[in-house]
């Protein structure tokens, strides 16, 4: 097993809170942070600038198929970015806390 955060946009607040309420209560995830951000990015053809809600979401490598799986349905667009970054180092407990706490 390998820790990792995934991040991902959502629409607003209503969209992130539901997807990070599914992705702890099905142990995808032992925590989801989210935050207000305004992106700025290319879209159909113009350069878009947008606010939305940026998840961090603690979790595992091996959980990518679930967690894609359930963004899939219940993200609100049609091409939304789930990006792994990898941890190589957190402080001492949080490794085993969140091994524990994703299955």
């Amino acid at each position: 097993m390998k820790q990792v955060l995934y991040m991902l946009t959502c629409v607003d607040e209503a969209e992130a809170k539901k997807i990070a309420e599914a992705l702890v209560d099905n142990r995808y995830a032992a925590c989801v942070k989210m935050m207000p951000v305004q992106s700025t990015f290319r879209w159909e053809g113009g350069v878009q600038h947008t606010p939305e809600v940026l998840l961090l979401i603690e979790s595992t490598d091996e959980a990518f198929e679930s967690i894609n799986a359930t963004v899939k349905k219940l993200h609100s667009y049609d091409q939304y970015v789930l990006n792994q970054v990898d941890i190589p180092r957190s402080n001492d407990g949080v490794y085993e806390w969140i091994k524990e706490d994703v299955r």
